[in-house]
């Protein structure tokens, strides 16, 4: 995260030729060059000196530490090199699309969203590089099975179970319940949406094979509902399985005693931080996110979520994987308008397999901007080179091969030049096993994928000669780098590793992180009088809280409820209450509390503190490091460009 943080932070940071705002040792920096990262590092652009002079001082720190990076030749180690490769790549993406095609993208997907498709499959598989043959047989193969189905030989749900590759139709049948755009492979999504309800699909390629798609539903998005919920966990499943409804200290006894209160008219918020155990959102009415139908929360919580009415309204208890529910109802919101979802749409299509399309587009006029030139003559002369150890993934060409080779020039992009060395190069290093394919398949796949990677990786390596903001993101991103990676050795990591010096700024700052007073407390919360009676008796015995729980909550699972914990002063209410000294203490008839313990204020211990230590440990050593930079660096500060900022 913090390499994240700085690397976006360094956005920001680039050169240009202008007047110099200021210099740091003898590299200067422009005014212009300032002014636009100050514009756009500021989302309310304030001129007054405070603000100039407070990023300045930022700006200054900033370049300080890349330059110290580059003294230190941190820009030429291996490591530095890749991480830069990689982001390089990721930069240039926005930068290589089609518009016309991923705004055609766009509105396809989104008039997708607004249905979602209920269906079922048949899965025959085939990988993309297996031999005509085959392929052609899994095509057939799927196509027979089709024909069954239709003919009413067989019913989709039997042929599935019976012929589908897929290893979950053994007990699903193939359906795959209900979905909307981005849910599916992008092929198979187009599939299913241009199958009308009742029909089964001709064979829809993907990936991993052929599929049949039949589609059984077909309905309005039903947008988003938001809850809250009360959650019984199952803490013991065996038991689970045996108990009958008499037994009421079971997850399901509990969780209908609670929906009796609820429906007697007792406040959910209560009953929820009293009972729930969802120890995350217990204390916050049970809230839970905004959930659609294709949200990730298990289908029993969508069902009861999208299955209520009204708002405020409650369902019946169910049960999931996780244990008892109660669902409430707070707000429901229809499908978002395309302006609001069209930027993150085409965000989505970026990592979806849509990019494929604007892929092939974009290298398209990539060859003709670039004057694409291909010698197929050349590609085919390479058979010869070629031998089953391709099918193994295991071919490799020898120094001898390579000398007869004549090397021809494959095909040409701009200047560049790619020969049949280079097509050898990449095959031997992507080349996988692919026994059911051929030699011709193997390497027309091969060849392709070489061709089309070098045209997009010319265009990507060219990109900051053709493109101004290309160049400076290109810029920013790599001084972002330096900059994580001199700040993680001269300050965080260091802060961690060295345990000596931590210790030591503990020593100093220790009496600045106090504990103020605690108590350590049981809060028994009873039912009713007789309950009160027998647990506080139970107390006095010596027994264990756990142990009073199950011998009182065993005939009603709601009579007794303890809630433990260790609390500084205005931490908990109830704590806030008691007095403050050792024993036991009557809160009222029903409630009664068990001092453990009273600390006085103290400074917290390192161990109970490190992280608050180590990252004012990081705030002192920073600081140290940058005043040895501006020693070394010295810097020359321009009043006049900075005054004629300053509004």
């Amino acid at each position: 995260m913090k390499r994240l943080i700085l690397i976006i932070f360094s956005i920001y940071f680039v050169n240009a030729n202008a007047q110099t705002i200021f210099t740091y040792g003898s590299t200067p920096v422009s005014k212009d060059e300032f002014l636009r990262v100050y514009q756009k590092n500021n989302h309310t652009i304030s001129y007054d000196e405070k603000s100039v002079r407070e990023y300045l001082e930022l700006y200054e720190n900033f370049k300080l530490k890349v330059k110290a990076a580059e003294d230190l030749g941190m820009d030429t180690l291996e490591g530095f090199k890749q991480e830069l490769e990689g982001y390089r790549k990721q930069l240039a993406q926005p930068y290589l699309t089609s518009k016309k095609v991923t705004d055609l993208l766009v509105i396809e997907a989104y008039d997708r969203m607004q249905y979602e498709i209920k269906a079922s499959h048949i899965l025959i598989n085939c990988g993309l590089n297996d031999i005509p043959k085959d392929t052609l047989a899994s095509y057939k193969k799927a196509l027979e099975i089709r024909n069954k189905v239709i003919k009413g030989i067989m019913s989709f749900d039997s042929a599935a179970f019976n012929f589908s590759d897929d290893p979950s139709a053994a007990r699903n049948m193939g359906n795959l319940g209900f979905f909307t755009a981005f849910n599916m492979i992008y092929s198979f999504e187009t599939g299913a949406y241009n199958t009308p309800i009742g029909d089964v699909s001709m064979p829809v390629r993907t990936q991993f094979g052929y599929h049949l798609i039949k589609v059984t539903d077909r309905r309005k998005a039903r947008g988003e509902v938001k809850i809250a919920h009360i959650m019984v966990n199952i803490s013991d499943p065996n038991k689970e399985k045996i108990s009958a409804e008499s037994d009421s200290t079971s997850s399901r006894s509990r969780i209908y005693a609670i929906y009796a209160k609820l429906k007697n008219g007792e406040k959910w918020e209560d009953l929820c931080k009293q009972y729930s155990e969802d120890f995350y959102t217990n204390q916050t009415g049970g809230l839970l996110n905004w959930i659609s139908s294709t949200s990730r929360y298990p289908e029993e919580i969508k069902a009861a979520a999208f299955s209520l009415n009204a708002d405020n309204t409650i369902s019946e208890p169910f049960k999931t994987e996780f244990g008892w529910h109660i669902v409430k109802r707070l707000e429901i919101k229809a499908a978002s308008s395309f302006d609001e979802v069209k930027e993150s749409l085409s965000q989505k299509i970026q990592r979806d397999g849509r990019s494929d399309l604007n892929k092939t587009v974009v290298i398209d006029s990539i060859k003709i901007a670039n004057k694409f030139k291909e010698d197929i003559t050349a590609f085919n002369s390479f058979f010869k080179y070629a031998d089953s150890s391709l099918i193994t993934g295991t071919w490799k060409i020898d120094s001898t091969q390579l000398l007869k080779m004549e090397n021809r020039v494959m095909f040409t992009i701009g200047t560049q030049k790619f020969n049949q060395t280079a097509f050898a190069n990449y095959v031997t290093l992507y080349q996988t096993p692919q026994k059911k394919s051929s030699i011709e398949a193997i390497l027309n796949g091969m060849y392709k994928e070489f061709l089309n990677n070098s045209v997009y990786e010319y265009a990507e390596r060219n990109l900051a000669l053709t493109n101004e903001a290309f160049k400076y993101i290109y810029k920013e991103y790599r001084d972002g780098i330096l900059l994580f990676d001199l700040t993680d050795k001269n300050v965080w990591s260091k802060a961690v590793s060295d345990t000596s010096g931590l210790q030591k700024f503990y020593e100093e700052h220790r009496k600045e992180h106090l504990w103020k007073d605690r108590i350590e407390v049981a809060i028994y919360d009873c039912a009713d009088k007789k309950t009160a009676k027998l647990a506080l008796k139970m107390v006095s015995k010596g027994i264990e809280s756990d142990s009073i729980l199950a011998v009182l909550n065993k005939t009603n699972a709601l009579n007794l409820t303890v809630k433990k914990g260790k609390f500084e002063r205005g931490e908990n209410t109830a704590a806030d209450s008691l007095k403050w000294e050792k024993g036991t203490q009557k809160i009222s008839d029903l409630k009664f509390a068990i001092v453990r313990s009273v600390t006085p204020s103290q400074p917290k211990l390192l161990s109970e503190a490190r992280g608050t230590f180590t990252s004012e440990y990081q705030s002192f050593l920073e600081k140290e490091w940058i005043q040895e930079l501006r020693k070394k660096y010295p810097i020359q500060v321009n009043e006049e460009a900075v005054k004629s900022i300053i509004k």
